[in-house]
Formats: C-alpha cells, sequence, structure tokens
C-alpha cells in the first residue's frame, strides 16, 4: 500500500501526525576538515552519546575510515582501517554504549569502540553493502547488494539466523533501519519500503513510502525519530545536477502516510541521515558523500496553536 503524498486528506486527524515538524531551513551545515583536506568519501553516519557523531566511508587506498565529530563539526578522534577492497566503503549505525556496528565491503563485519578506537572484526561469506540494528535485542543486520538475503548477527558478531525480502525489492537493499517490529529499507531499484521482521522466513511488505510529487526519485537512505516517524532521502538527476529531498512519514494501519517534505539545497551529494539528540533537541543530520559537510535540520514539537490551525485549515478544505 502506497501513502497518499498530500497533507492531510481528512477532517479526523491523529494528533500524532502533528507532533513533530522539520525546521524550514538547515539549522546549521558542519565541515569535517580532515574529510575534505583528505577527499575522501562519507557512506554512512549515526548518532552516539553526548551528541557525538560517527561517520565512516572509504579513504585512501584500501583504506576506510571511522571518524568521531561534536555537534559542530570538530574532530573528536579518526581511525584508518585497512581493507581488502581498493574503494572500501565503510557503513555505520549505532548499536550499545559507546559501540557501533560497522560494516566494510566487500565482506566485513565489524564493532568500533568510539571510546578507545578498539575494532573487532570478521569476514563473512556473503557481500556486505549495507546494515542497520535492532537495538533492543541488541542485533546487528546486515544486507548485500544484489541480494535480497539479510544475515542476522549478535553484538559479539556471532551469526544468529537469516531474513529474506519479498520479491518486490528487485536488487536487494542499500540502506535499512529498524522501526518497532518494521523493517525500511531503500532499495537499489530506488524505492522504499517498510516491511515485517521475520526470522529465517521471508519478511512481508507493510507498505511501499510515496516518491515525493509522484516524480522519477531513488531512495538512498532512511532512518526513524525517536517519536517513530520515518525519514527518507530521495535523490534524482536533474539536468546534470542532483537533486534531494526529504520526506517525513508516518506509519500507521493506513500505510505510509506523507507529512512534510524539505529540499536539501545547500550542498551537494546528500547521501546518508540520521535522527540523532545533540544535547540541544533531537536533528535530523543528513551527510554529503564528498567534501564532508553535514547539513543540520531540527526536529520541533508543534505546539497547541499550531495543530488547532491546521485542524481548523483541513476541516475548511473538507467543507469546500
Amino acid at each position: 500500500m502506497t501513502s497518499n503524498p498530500s497533507y492531510y486528506s481528512s477532517a479526523i486527524i491523529d494528533d500524532k501526525d502533528m507532533d513533530v515538524e522539520i525546521t524550514e531551513k538547515e539549522e546549521s551545515v558542519l565541515n569535517i576538515e580532515s574529510i575534505e583536506a583528505g577527499d575522501w568519501g562519507v557512506s554512512g553516519i549515526t548518532g552516539i552519546e553526548k551528541g557525538f557523531i560517527v561517520v565512516t566511508g572509504e579513504a585512501s587506498e584500501f583504506h576506510s575510515h571511522v571518524t568521531i565529530v561534536d555537534r559542530r563539526g570538530g574532530g573528536f578522534k579518526q581511525t584508518l582501517i585497512k581493507s581488502s577492497s581498493f574503494f572500501a566503503y565503510r557503513y555505520c549505525d549505532y548499536l550499545s554504549h559507546y559501540k557501533v556496528a560497522t560494516v566494510c565491503e566487500p565482506a566485513e563485519v565489524g564493532i568500533y569502540d568510539v571510546r578507545d578506537g578498539a575494532y573487532e572484526c570478521k569476514i563473512v561469506v556473503e557481500s556486505v553493502s549495507c546494515l542497520t540494528t535492532d537495538r533492543v535485542n541488541e542485533r546487528i543486520i546486515v544486507g548485500g547488494e544484489g541480494s535480497n538475503d539479510l544475515s542476522v548477527y549478535d553484538a559479539r558478531l556471532k551469526y544468529c539466523y537469516n531474513m529474506s525480502l519479498p520479491e518486490v525489492l528487485e536488487f536487494g537493499p542499500c540502506d535499512m533501519a529498524v522501526n518497532g517490529g518494521d523493517l525500511l529499507v531503500c532499495g537499489n531499484e530506488g524505492r522504499a519500503f517498510a516491511v515485517t521482521m521475520a526470522e529465517n522466513s521471508v519478511c512481508k511488505l507493510v507498505c511501499e513510502f510515496a516518491q515525493p510529487d509522484g516524480q522519477d526519485w531513488e531512495s538512498c537512505s532512511v532512518c526513524t525519530d525517536s517519536h517513530g516517524l520515518v525519514y527518507v532521502l530521495w535523490r534524482r538527476e536533474d539536468e546534470d545536477q542532483e537533486k534531494s529531498i526529504l520526506v517525513q512519514y508516518r506509519l500507521g494501519q493506513d500505510g505510509c502516510k506523507v507529512l512534510q517534505t524539505r529540499s536539501i539545497d545547500s550542498v551537494e551529494g546528500a547521501r546518508c541521515i540520521t535522527a540523532m539528540d545533540t544535547g540541544r533537541g533531537e536533528k535530523i543530520i543528513i551527510a554529503s558523500c564528498k567534501k564532508g559537510k553535514l547539513i543540520v535540520y531540527g526536529l520541533r514539537k508543534k505546539s497547541f496553536d499550531d495543530c488547532i490551525t491546521l485542524l481548523t485549515e483541513s476541516i475548511g478544505e473538507v467543507a469546500c
């Protein structure tokens, strides 16, 4: 089931839909100087304790990087990790207390401790191209390009079981996130879905996330906030210029409902997103794949007056 790409089409509105809004403009653009100076890439981002941000990606030949910065983009710690791949694309997600799960192409799964830079990893049989974590159960869910089979590991990197994505995903996942009992998936074919999580079985389709404005966009990253709202980053080429847009959705019994959209105009190459508490409220942070740029949007609770205004406008539209 696809979502309705309109804001509120009914006079009866769930007040949860109006809890959180994305700031109209970005609050700040952070520059990670060490990544820009090295001409390194960014392919993964996640938040950790005390408002620190972890970004990962390819560095020099046969090396990837794990970089930790504060909420102002200042350097805190950086680790280079040798890889068997010339282009060592590395992805990450928060796992538990100061631990970040990470995978690096072609077949490395590991856990990085941000306190001392300790890194434990294993080489697996399958290829890897993305991951997410089930933090409640301390599980690491790993996907590979071109495959619908997902492998699940525990916090000690022990293999637990597998899951299979439904056939509606044609070429496997490029990004994933856990939202309660559902798995959110950006597919390599450009679409985005919510599916159930089924141990040693095929996951069932919950809904498909509507593309912005019904146009031909490709999904590239997905995350959730503390309220269970879903954010998908979409991209497309338009006259040799790349455009990106962030869309906020709510998952419910009636499918995936579009709530808000924001065009990402301040930087090119937006590739991955995360939601995190920076110590100054919850933020959506968008990372550019090059130049070490991070774009920060605020998430704010809507006031009671805001909600009444939206409800009044919606009732007026239905009456007309």
